[in-house]
């Protein structure tokens, strides 16, 4: 085992923080002491992953805590209205990120600049909020405001353009093209290191559908098929929200 380092020490995700706060330990080491940890999944996950990267053995138990998970449905509206209500009610700060709606000229000249038509329900969302000033949504990104979106996909095609560069197609998910990047794919938001994106895919691979939403990284070969539609994505975003997954922290 190395040397078990302090828990103040530790570069962790704030929720972990918190979490390990609570516990009151000194170091990570000490956790050994603890017969049974009860915590949500995604603390369980960020957890097991940081004593085996300190190869400190947990002789005790994990218990998985399922918080409830109220499902959003119907149209982009309704789905964004049962959102809007749950951070209302717990994290305001967080809904004031969401900007004002965008004007159909500023949809259309979009449009425009990337020669594609933007999936109905996408742009319905944008006549909501014309993406965020900042604050997290799915696979760690932040929504483009609409006049971002065609240099965000100039940027995007740039970064991965170099066709030398070994690719690695085992970590693709089912429905997506095993490629770098495609054409096809219309960066709607970006981490904020600047490297992952959220698109919008329009060249999707044999049992995928046009319109559904990847996570894709530059540094990295995975690809992920999130949702089968923006209005899909609204529904991930708000079960995430719910379990912990986006880490809104302490209000």
């Amino acid at each position: 085992m190395t040397d078990s380092p302090a828990i103040d020490e530790l570069e962790i995700t704030p929720r972990l923080q918190r979490f390990l706060d609570t516990l009151g330990l000194t170091t990570l080491a000490d956790i050994a002491q603890i017969a049974e940890l009860r915590v949500p999944k995604v603390i369980a996950e960020e957890l097991e992953l940081l004593l085996a990267d300190h190869e400190i053995a947990y002789p005790g138990r994990f218990v998985v805590i399922e918080p409830p998970v109220t499902k959003a449905t119907g149209t982009v509206g309704e789905r964004w209205a049962m959102i809007e209500a749950w951070l209302q009610a717990r994290h305001p700060d967080e809904l004031a990120t969401f900007r004002p709606p965008a004007t159909d000229p500023t949809i259309a000249a979009v449009e425009a600049a990337l020669g594609r038509t933007l999936p109905d329900d996408y742009k319905q969302f944008l006549r909501l909020h014309d993406g965020q000033t900042y604050g997290p949504m799915v696979w760690t990104c932040s929504l483009f405001e609409t006049q971002q979106i065609a240099s965000a996909y100039k940027q995007l095609q740039s970064l991965t353009s170099d066709e030398d560069e070994e690719f690695d197609d085992s970590e693709i998910d089912a429905g997506v093209r095993a490629v770098r990047c495609s054409p096809g794919w219309i960066p709607i938001g970006r981490s904020a290191r600047g490297r992952d994106y959220l698109c919008i895919d329009f060249d999707p691979a044999e049992g995928g559908c046009e319109g559904q939403i990847i996570g894709m990284s530059v540094d990295f070969d995975d690809r992920e098929r999130i949702a089968d539609s923006f209005t899909e994505l609204l529904s991930v975003f708000f079960e995430q929200l719910q379990t912990g997954e986006i880490d809104l922290g302490d209000d």
